[in-house]
């Protein structure tokens, strides 16, 4: 840095970003006021975009304050002039210049008739009492195309009842259906009697079977089902599952409860339950269900969900919860 230079500098009148510019070579000149600073330099040490430098060292340099040297492939040499610096030099028009006047030609129409009507002019309202156009559909629309089909009642349960059901039973049944809104019409009414009909025939009572199935949750009954629940065979028989789902219950109180434990979820315990004899122990659960409480999301047909019991003992959550990988 030149202190003769910059102190020269100093004194000169010009606008700021001139100054800057001029400062910024200043600083960085020999005492015979040569720089060759780049232009992304100057950008930086002044805060101005190159657009901006660019005129300024344009400018300094008409203005006589500076003097370049562009060499070929490397940053262009500027020298500070700042003795031969012009004070008058004036690249734009002085504020108070007469603005320039342009009177349309001699021939030129007027512009309220040659030119087109503005965008906002409205046409003419119709007259007060003119007769609107309405467009009156071919026919008409059918009344119950979105009605909702008809639903059984227990009144008609109680009409078409050929297994003698009680009023309670089919009551409960009904509530059942509502909870897992799924209507009863009289088309699935008559199935489930054809199904009774196949349970009453393999030596099952149409009332108990109908009470199991109002216990189990189900929205129907199926042969299938009934021997599977109330015979169950090999290992289903001796698993616990009251005291599994307690023990869920017992560690997991913020998540979803079990209401039900169907023929899947019984399916996915007993496969649980045999891949380890450490699983076939109900402590083992509540300490796994303990570890799980803390856990904020698992991964479970394809997304992230909050844990609840089907996720918790299928094998990919159980084998992430177990081996420490699941989100915590």
């Amino acid at each position: 840095m030149s202190t003769r230079i910059m102190s020269i500098c100093w004194d000169l009148q010009m606008s700021p970003v001139q100054k800057a510019v001029l400062i910024s070579l200043a600083d960085q000149a020999n005492d015979d006021g040569v720089c060759w600073p780049s232009a992304d330099t100057i950008c930086t040490r002044t805060c101005l975009s190159e657009r901006a430098v660019r005129n300024a060292l344009r400018w300094l340099e008409k203005a006589g304050a500076l003097e370049t040297s562009v060499r070929q492939g490397r940053s262009t040499v500027y020298r500070i002039t700042a003795d031969k610096f012009d004070a008058e030099y004036e690249d734009t028009p002085a504020p108070r210049a007469p603005r320039h006047q342009m009177p349309p030609a001699p021939d030129a129409p007027h512009p309220g008739m040659a030119c087109p009507p503005p965008r906002h002019q409205m046409p003419d309202t119709p007259a007060p009492r003119a007769p609107r156009t309405v467009i009156e559909p071919s026919r008409e629309p059918s009344k119950n195309r979105n009605a909702v089909p008809s639903t059984f009642g227990i009144d008609q349960m109680v009409a078409n009842n050929p297994h003698g059901l009680s009023e309670s039973v089919l009551r409960d049944f009904l509530i059942n259906r509502k909870r897992l809104k799924a209507a009863l019409t009289e088309t699935a009414w008559n199935r489930l009697n054809a199904e009774l009909d196949r349970v009453v025939e393999a030596g099952y009572s149409a009332e108990e079977a109908m009470v199991e199935v109002v216990t189990a949750g189900w929205r129907g009954v199926k042969l299938d089902w009934l021997r599977n629940r109330l015979e169950p065979q090999g290992a289903d028989a001796r698993i616990p599952v009251d005291l599994i789902v307690e023990a869920y219950h017992t560690q997991c109180p913020r998540l979803a409860s079990v209401t039900v434990v169907d023929q899947k979820l019984m399916a996915m315990l007993a496969e649980r339950w045999a891949e380890h004899e450490v699983h076939q122990d109900v402590s083992f659960w509540s300490d796994y269900f303990a570890t799980a409480s803390r856990i904020q999301s698992v991964f479970y047909r394809g997304q992230s969900r909050t844990p609840y019991f089907e996720a918790l003992i299928s094998r990919d959550v159980f084998r992430d919860v177990m081996e420490g990988r699941a989100n915590a």
